[in-house]
């Protein structure tokens, strides 16, 4: 299991570009993610769990939740950092079945790095003032390849104009004001943002993992997925790089 405690602040000795020094963090945010899948393994199976925090002590599991929890259907997804965090861990765990990445950090990354990815369905959605050369370069890199399950490309990528890093996550929605202040909330209204998000991730999995019935809306964010132009639904909502 993984120790527990707290995180003391180290101090640098030396210069340090935050965009180029690889992050010694990434290993331990992976094996994080693979024991937390490994906890709801066990919870699917009805197994007793151990306290991370007290050796000795367990927690005994209802029969009621053995295989209630569909484990062929397994979705990594991350924000930022916790995009490529999200990428690395499905390439270091073929549990996860399909992978949702939002603005992805990709400069960490060592060249050639691409060819560790497997080719589940992926899907990019990124912001517009999130995108330069070198880290859309490497996104398009992992966007590569056939996947052998579906027999097509099965990587996509969206990008939402007038919207900043920061409306991919909550804060625009609990505190607008301040975040329009701090002029971090982005020109597009940050409701309409999120449902974007949203929308672009349910349709991008439903197409692979059952054939429900798409309704209007979902169906205008499937014809930008596949590479059509943006629709009167969501017209900020765009395949590939904005031009922002």
């Amino acid at each position: 299991m993984l120790e527990s405690g707290p995180l003391y602040y180290q101090k640098r000795c030396c210069a340090w570009n935050q965009l180029t020094q690889p992050f010694d963090h990434r290993e331990p945010r992976i094996e994080e993610v693979k024991e937390a899948l490994n906890v709801i393994e066990h919870l699917n199976e009805g197994s007793d769990l151990e306290c991370v925090q007290k050796e000795g002590i367990k927690f005994t599991q209802s029969a009621s939740m053995i295989g209630r929890i569909d484990m062929s259907r397994c979705v990594m997804a991350g924000h930022s950092f916790g995009g490529i965090t999200a990428l690395q861990t499905a390439a270091a765990d073929r549990r996860f079945t399909a992978c949702v990445v939002q603005d992805a950090w990709m400069i960490p990354c060592d060249e050639g790095f691409e060819a560790e990815y497997p080719s589940i369905p992926r899907l990019f959605i990124n912001t517009s003032k999130f995108q330069w050369d070198a880290n859309f370069k490497k996104q398009t890199a992992v966007m590569k390849g056939k996947d052998e399950k579906y027999g097509r490309d099965n990587a996509r990528m969206v990008a939402i104009c007038k919207s900043l890093h920061q409306n991919q996550s909550d804060l625009p929605l609990l505190y607008p004001a301040l975040m329009r202040y701090m002029s971090m909330g982005g020109e597009i209204d940050a409701v309409k943002a999120a449902e974007m998000c949203v929308d672009a991730t349910l349709v991008f999995l439903r197409k692979y993992f059952n054939n429900d019935v798409i309704e209007k809306t979902k169906a205008a964010v499937e014809s930008v997925l596949e590479g059509g132009p943006p629709t009167e639904v969501y017209p900020e909502l765009v395949h590939g790089k904005t031009n922002e």
